[in-house]
């Protein structure tokens, strides 16, 4: 909903898409259709979909366009348990608010480390 107030048809397309998950620094939204997808990429909407998310997220994000029917996640066939993540945190929000789910993990750096 954030992406309506900078323009109610990138909104549109934003609702057309589903999010398929967050590699590398980068969310991928899925799309039924290949003109949806390019209307994303098009234009403005895609920076409008990176200004909203760094609204809701506070984190910057790139944004990549998919085919639902072409897309398979980098780790395929890999089953994992989902680690904890923290109630509240910018992952949990990005897992509950746009569907995204796990796919890599890294060990925090120790206390005073970086």
């Amino acid at each position: 909903m954030a992406a309506r107030k900078y323009d109610a048809r990138t909104q549109a397309l934003l609702n057309s898409s589903r999010p398929l998950g967050v590699e590398s620094g980068v969310l991928i939204l899925g799309f039924r259709s290949d003109l949806l997808r390019e209307k994303m990429e098009k234009g403005h909407n895609a920076d409008i979909v990176r200004q909203a998310l760094n609204e809701v997220l506070g984190v910057q994000l790139a944004l990549r366009c998919v085919l639902v029917s072409n897309w398979a996640p980098s780790d395929e066939g890999a089953v994992r348990a989902s680690p904890p993540v923290e109630d509240g945190g910018m992952v949990a929000t990005a897992l509950r608010e746009l569907g995204g789910h796990i796919v890599d993990v890294e060990p925090a750096a120790p206390d005073g480390g970086t």
